[in-house]
């Protein structure tokens, strides 16, 4: 069975790469990232108040049309998106991904 399958995917490999790239995802790429820290120290109620903020400016570009997006957040959720988005660039530098991807190509 698995030699029939094999025989199937090599017959057709040339398709099933042209299939797959034209279902890719064309997605919005990187250009620039601005930051700003914000923090308020007090307020008419309370004195010694710290609360930071921080604000960032994500500028992206798809099919040559640039966005700006901006994103205020406070520092422990950038912290977890931090840590998020490290865990998914290491998952794409797996062994299996690069093979994948490998295929794919």
């Amino acid at each position: 069975m698995y030699q029939d399958f094999y025989q199937l995917y090599e017959e057709n490999s040339s398709e099933i790469r042209s299939l797959l790239m034209s279902m890719s995802l064309d997605l919005p790429h990187y250009t620039d990232l601005e930051w700003r820290l914000e923090a308020q120290l007090s307020s008419r109620s309370l004195e010694r108040q710290v609360q930071p903020s921080i604000l960032l400016r994500l500028h992206t570009e798809e099919e040559g049309v640039p966005s700006v997006y901006t994103i205020e957040t406070d520092p422990v959720n950038l912290i977890h998106l931090t840590n998020s988005l490290e865990t998914a660039l290491a998952e794409i530098k797996s062994q299996h991904c690069r093979r994948l991807m490998r295929g794919i190509k």
